[in-house]
C-alpha cells in the first residue's frame, strides 16, 4: 500500500474565512489540495503538498498562503487542479505548472510558454490541455 492509499494520511485543510480580505474569484480543488484565485490576481493555496503542487517545501499547508513562486510570473486569472498538480493561467496568457502530471513532476513552479496565447486550460492526473485560438495542445 503506498502513501496515497493509506486511510487518514491526508490532512483535512482548514477552511479559510471567505471575506472581503481574500476577494475570492474562484475556488479549485485537487485530490487533497485547494487553490483560491482572487480578483486581484493572487493564487492562494492550502492542503496536501507531497508532490509540491503548492510550493517547494513538500510539506502540507494547513492555513491558506499566497503562492509567491507562482505569482513571480504574473497575475493569475484562472487555475485548474489535477489529482496531484495545479496549473495557473496568467494574465499574459502563459501558464505555470506545479506538482505531478502523469510521470513528470514539476517540483518548482515551471513556466509553460507557447507561441500562442492560452485561452483556457485543464489538468487531470495524466495530462495538461491548453486551448489557444488555433489548437488544443496536450503536454
Amino acid at each position: 500500500m503506498n502513501d496515497r492509499t493509506k486511510t487518514g494520511n491526508y490532512p483535512v485543510p482548514e477552511s479559510p474565512i471567505l471575506d472581503e480580505k481574500y476577494k475570492i474569484k474562484s475556488v479549485h480543488a485537487g485530490y487533497a489540495h485547494n487553490v483560491l484565485v482572487t480578483r486581484d490576481g493572487e493564487a492562494i493555496g492550502y492542503g496536501h503538498n507531497m508532490d509540491r503542487q503548492l510550493d517547494d517545501s513538500g510539506q502540507d499547508i494547513h492555513l491558506p498562503i499566497v503562492l509567491h513562486d507562482v505569482m513571480k510570473f504574473g497575475k493569475v486569472i484562472d487555475c485548474s487542479c489535477g489529482q496531484y498538480s495545479a496549473v495557473f493561467l496568467l494574465q499574459n496568457r502563459n501558464a505555470v505548472i506545479r506538482g505531478k502530471i502523469g510521470t513528470k513532476t514539476y517540483s518548482v513552479a515551471t513556466l509553460f510558454e507557447i507561441s500562442l496565447p492560452i485561452i483556457s486550460l485543464s489538468v487531470g492526473e495524466h495530462a495538461l490541455f491548453a486551448i489557444t485560438s488555433k489548437s488544443i495542445l496536450q503536454n
